[in-house]
């Protein structure tokens, strides 16, 4: 019991973390953002790479975070049927649907990272001055699939104990 709950409390900081990492390039994001068009309308010199960047930046926070949005309850989920069927029958229900969204995200993961290491592999990059590898915002995907796979483990066996603790009461 010790090392799941050990391997559980290192799930959750690792997603912290990387939600962290997020937050911060959230906040280099806007700031980024702002000084381009402050740089834009103010002086009339834009600068050629906070738009390219951004968009790369999107990516790798939105991947990063999706672990921790999933421990939070912020996906999107369907709750009229949840909520009118007892405890035990939304326990059910809630490991039914971290099934199926870890069998999604692992078909997410093998895509994204093939998609990652073949940008690698064969040297694409973008078009713009930056010439930016592709590689480098895709392989945020798979890395932040797998964090999203490890959290629905997490969550699934919590809600394995929670549904046994129930049990037992009955």
């Amino acid at each position: 019991m010790e090392m799941k709950n050990s391997f559980v409390s290192v799930i959750k900081k690792l997603n912290q973390i990387s939600f962290t990492i997020s937050s911060v390039l959230l906040l280099f994001m806007a700031v980024a953002v702002c000084s381009d068009a402050v740089m834009r309308y103010l002086f009339n010199n834009p600068t050629i790479w906070v738009n390219e960047i951004s968009g790369y930046l999107l990516v790798v926070m939105t991947f990063l975070a999706i672990g921790h949005t999933m421990l939070l309850g912020g996906h999107v989920k369907m709750d009229m049927l949840y909520y009118k069927v007892s405890p035990k029958a939304q326990i059910v229900l809630s490991c039914i649907s971290y099934v199926l969204v870890f069998l999604y995200v692992s078909g997410l993961f093998y895509y994204a990272f093939n998609m990652a290491r073949a940008s690698f592999q064969l040297g694409w990059k973008s078009s713009s001055i930056l010439a930016v590898p592709f590689y480098l915002p895709q392989m945020f995907m798979p890395i932040g699939a797998v964090l999203l796979l490890l959290e629905v483990i997490v969550l699934f066996y919590e809600k394995v104990l929670e549904y046994k603790k129930l049990s037992s009461v009955d």
